[in-house]
């Protein structure tokens, strides 16, 4: 592994580490992508004393020089989220509650088909001083060309399940945080083209995805030791041994649409 000085590019989409001068090389480790995912934490009024609830993964991605966190809407709840009530570390290593700034939330809205499962997405919009070490670049290099996959293509994603103990102690005033990565094989598109499966031949010791919602799916590609943002994970289950993600080339659009306000881009919700 590389010194916090070097910037890595693991993804295709480069993974970069920020500190200093930036110099740009290639990732010897696929698990270097794990520090760019996160938990997702939410404000909650619902029990007294207890004003935070764990929702889901993300991950952070910068588009045009700006930081934004990328994840499924519905880990924010069925009615979305404001701004101040997300929680995402700026560390990731327990014990610490650091929470990044965030600034805005994204919903993409689509008049012509408004329940596509493609708007199953979040961005939440982080102060630029604020960009971790480690993100997902999105203005370097192609993303996953899925539609030139094969099946039993390698897929790896990455998470925070509930079942492994990702949650805070309130006591302590601790995040406790367990990552989890897995490797699976590419099982091809739905109608949409823009929703895909990854099937697994098993989960270890985790025994419910609850939480894996939001986290980033990677794209290993063929005999090259290069891995691609593929998408993001909405939904799965351990007893089939697969989960279906949505295409990055829609949080790529998304982005671009709302930077370049295309008008025949979907509508963007703004909180």
């Amino acid at each position: 592994m590389r010194s916090r000085d070097a910037c890595f590019c693991g993804s295709g989409r480069r993974l970069k580490r920020c500190h200093g001068a930036v110099q740009r090389s290639r990732a010897e480790n696929l698990d270097d992508i794990r520090e760019a995912v996160r938990p997702v934490f939410a404000e909650s009024n619902v029990l007294e004393g207890y004003p935070i609830h764990f929702g889901g993964s993300c991950f952070v991605v910068v588009f045009r020089g700006d930081p934004w966190i990328v994840t499924a809407k519905h880990v924010l709840g069925a009615r979305g989220a404001e701004p101040h009530e997300i929680r995402v570390p700026i560390e990731t290593e327990p014990g610490k509650l650091r929470f990044f700034d965030t600034r805005s939330v994204l919903y993409p809205l689509d008049a012509a088909e408004p329940d596509a499962e493609w708007l199953d997405l979040a961005f939440i919009r982080i102060a630029r001083e604020q960009r971790p070490f480690v993100y997902v670049d999105l203005d370097e290099e192609p993303l996953a060309e899925l539609e030139r996959a094969g099946f039993n293509d390698g897929i790896r994603v990455y998470g925070y399940p509930l079942c492994l103990k990702s949650g805070i102690d309130y006591d302590s005033q601790r995040v406790e945080l367990e990552a989890f990565g897995v490797d699976g094989a590419y099982w091809g598109a739905k109608k949409s083209r823009l929703i895909h499966t990854v099937t697994f031949s098993g989960f270890g010791r985790v025994v419910d995805l609850n939480g894996m919602s939001g986290g980033p799916a990677f794209y290993a590609r063929p005999g090259s030791g290069e891995y691609r943002l593929a998408g993001v994970v909405i939904t799965g289950s351990v007893r089939a041994n697969r989960m279906h993600f949505i295409d990055a080339r829609a949080v790529e659009k998304t982005l671009r649409w709302h930077y370049d306000a295309d008008p025949n881009g979907p509508r963007l919700e703004l909180s």
